[in-house]
């Protein structure tokens, strides 16, 4: 879990002396443990942070001015008994400023107490997410800045952007407020374009879809026609798997077609002329390769 909390000074600044810190502690449930150090969203931190079992403890030294404004502040927590875990994370501070959505303050000796209640789950936070062919394979990379109850990430491709289907299924970190690195490898990628992108579940089965990213996939096919021109028995020489093929007249009309893998094609009572034998995806309309042969009578 993670919870933003805002630190915010009144318009009259709190001098800090011997006899005045400015302290917040923030402490969490037995089941949860803290992570690391909570951490402005932007700008310098203001606090020294030290953890004391399950408290963190930020103070502004004495001497110092606390800044006037507002920062707010990040904290990660990790559930480690969820019978114990509460939604809460109490705070105290001395002197009082404004916390959170709270909008506590209280004259400056005084010191104030409260619960942030809920948790502000964050989504996954993905920095980047790329395909590159390797030879005969696609490999797909992915990061992320960090990561919220992430159970997997689902790797989905398509031929045309639109229709996705699943392939595989990456495991997250859970929780993480690391760059933690992702592979995978399509080891069977479809000829021509290639669309991928991640579906990212969490432990409650909600979901977020990224950006596709795709890749070019066409020059490892080989489509060998022969003899040709030919009278009778066309050879096929296709280094491709899960194709569709047709066999279409100079007018466009469809003289044969299929799913199945071709070795050879009867071809006897074919008219002479000139004919287009067309390959493509196997359940996709585009066409992606097409040789022209000659068949002689």
């Amino acid at each position: 879990p993670q919870v933003i909390f805002e630190f915010c000074n009144e318009e009259e600044e709190i001098p800090n002396d011997a006899n005045g810190n400015t302290t917040i502690t923030l402490c969490s449930s037995d089941g949860l443990i803290a992570l690391d150090p909570p951490t402005p969203n932007s700008g310098v931190d203001i606090f020294e942070w030290t953890l004391d079992g399950n408290c963190w403890i930020g103070e502004i030294p004495a001497g110092s001015t606390t800044p006037t404004g507002c920062i707010d502040y990040l904290i990660y927590y990790d559930v480690i008994n969820p019978e114990l875990a509460t939604n809460c994370v109490d705070f105290s501070i001395q002197p009082a400023g404004i916390v959170s959505d709270n909008a506590c303050s209280d004259p400056a000796d005084d010191q104030i107490s409260g619960c942030f209640d809920p948790f502000v789950e964050l989504p996954v936070e993905l920095l980047d997410f790329t395909a590159t062919k390797l030879h005969h394979e696609i490999l797909l990379e992915w990061s992320t800045a960090t990561e919220v109850n992430n159970a997997y990430f689902e790797v989905e491709r398509s031929a045309d952007g639109l229709r996705f289907e699943s392939m595989d299924v990456v495991k997250g970190e859970g929780n993480s407020i690391s760059l933690k690195e992702y592979t995978y490898i399509d080891s069977s990628p479809l000829l021509g374009k290639n669309y991928y992108r991640l579906k990212q579940v969490d432990f409650d089965g909600s979901a977020e879809f990224s950006e596709f990213v795709a890749v070019n996939n066409l020059n490892r096919v080989r489509l060998n026609l022969y003899p040709n021109p030919t009278s009778k028995n066309l050879n096929l020489d296709i280094s491709l798997e899960n194709y569709q093929w047709q066999i279409i007249s100079t007018n466009g009309a469809i003289m044969k077609n299929g799913t199945q893998e071709l070795t050879s094609l009867d071809l006897s009572d074919f008219a002479a002329g000139i004919y287009y034998f067309q390959l493509g995806n196997l359940g996709d309309d585009a066409i992606l390769f097409t040789k022209q042969f000659i068949v002689t009578k």
